[in-house]
C-alpha cells in the first residue's frame, strides 16, 4: 500500500510541478488552473479521437475518399486505415509537447541569462495553450475524413480549412507579440 501511495504521490508531483535544472539555476513550473484544463481537454480530445475512429472504421468501406479539390470533390482515395494517419501523428505531437513542456530548455532559443526564467516560463505556457488546440485541429481532421467517408459534409470542407489556418495562426500571432513583449 505505502509503495502504490508513493507512486501516486510521485506522479501527482510530474503532473503539477515539473522542475527544469540548468547549470546556472533551477526553474520549477507550477501549473495554474488554465495549464491543467489545457492538460485535460488536450488528453480528453486523443480520447475521443481513439472512440470516433474505433467506432467509425467498422463502419466505413474500404476505399474511402482521402483527397479533395478546392471546390470539395474528391479527387484521391484510399484504403479507410488511412483515417488513422491523423490519429498516428497527433500522438507523436502529444508525446513531443508534452516532453517540451516537462523539459523547456529543450526548445531553448537566443535566451538572455537574463530572462531565462521568463522565457522558460512563457515556453511552457505556449506549449501548454498549443497543444489542446493541435489536438483539436487533429480530432476535426479525423472527424471531417469519416463524414466524408460516408459522403457527408463534403460541402464544409473549405470551411474546415479555413478555420484551421484561423485558430492556428491567431495563437501564433499572440505568442510571437508575448514574445516580442518579453525581449
Amino acid at each position: 500500500i505505502s509503495g502504490i501511495r508513493s507512486l501516486k504521490g510521485r506522479i501527482f508531483f510530474f503532473l503539477i510541478f515539473e522542475t527544469v535544472m540548468t547549470e546556472e539555476f533551477k526553474y520549477t513550473h507550477r501549473y495554474d488552473l488554465f495549464d491543467l484544463l489545457a492538460e485535460i481537454f488536450a488528453a480528453l480530445l486523443l480520447v475521443g479521437q481513439v472512440i470516433m475512429l474505433s467506432t467509425a472504421l467498422s463502419n466505413l468501406p474500404d476505399v474511402i475518399p482521402n483527397h479533395f479539390n478546392g471546390n470539395g470533390v474528391a479527387n484521391g482515395y484510399g484504403s479507410k486505415y488511412t483515417i488513422c494517419g491523423p490519429f498516428i501523428f497527433s500522438v507523436i505531437l502529444f508525446v513531443v509537447l508534452t516532453l517540451l513542456s516537462r523539459h523547456p530548455q529543450l526548445y531553448q532559443t537566443r535566451m538572455q541569462k537574463s530572462n531565462k526564467a521568463a522565457e522558460y516560463k512563457m515556453t511552457v505556457k505556449m506549449i501548454l495553450s498549443f497543444k489542446p488546440i493541435l489536438m483539436l485541429v487533429f480530432f476535426l481532421i479525423s472527424y471531417f475524413m469519416i463524414q466524408t467517408a460516408q459522403l457527408k459534409l463534403t460541402e464544409y470542407l473549405n470551411y474546415l480549412v479555413i478555420g484551421i489556418l484561423l485558430i492556428v495562426f491567431s495563437h501564433v500571432i499572440y505568442w510571437l507579440i508575448r514574445h516580442a513583449k518579453l525581449n
